[in-house]
């Protein structure tokens, strides 16, 4: 097999890895709804609500559409010092927080057990790099 053929098939196959990766994430982000929250099944009877994550938070007032006689809290868990993806750090600048966000740890969220009929996680324990810190969140 010749040298050209060699580095045009490598070419043709990253090309082809990179827009499969990008088609994915455009179903899943933009198509699939997702962020609409269809997968939530309403429920009135929910009083209290808790939305944590990690200060880039594109949910908090989809969930509260869709609860509107609940209480939502909105937890941001974000620490620069041990979450230090460039990413979540330029996320954070495009969002502002949910009005009354509060700040807690992954250790603690200062919160009694049961505080809370449903709680929500919407792609943000990823974020949680280490995984001791993961287990214990």
């Amino acid at each position: 097999m010749s040298l050209f053929l060699q580095l045009f098939i490598s070419y043709a196959l990253c090309i082809f890895l990179i827009l499969v990766s990008l088609l994915v994430s455009h179903y899943i982000y933009d198509i699939s709804g997702l962020y609409k929250l269809n997968w939530v099944v309403q429920n009135n009877t929910v009083k209290k609500i808790l939305n944590i994550n990690a200060g880039f938070d594109e949910t908090s007032h989809l969930l509260q559409s869709k609860f509107h006689k609940a209480e939502l809290l909105a937890l941001d868990f974000y620490n620069p010092e041990k979450h230090t993806e460039v990413s979540i750090k330029r996320a954070r600048k495009s969002y502002p927080p949910y009005p009354k966000t509060k700040q807690i740890e992954t250790s603690r969220t200062g919160l009694s057990e049961n505080s809370a009929d449903i709680i929500f996680v919407i792609l943000a324990a990823h974020e949680i790099r280490d995984t001791m810190e993961r287990i214990e969140f």
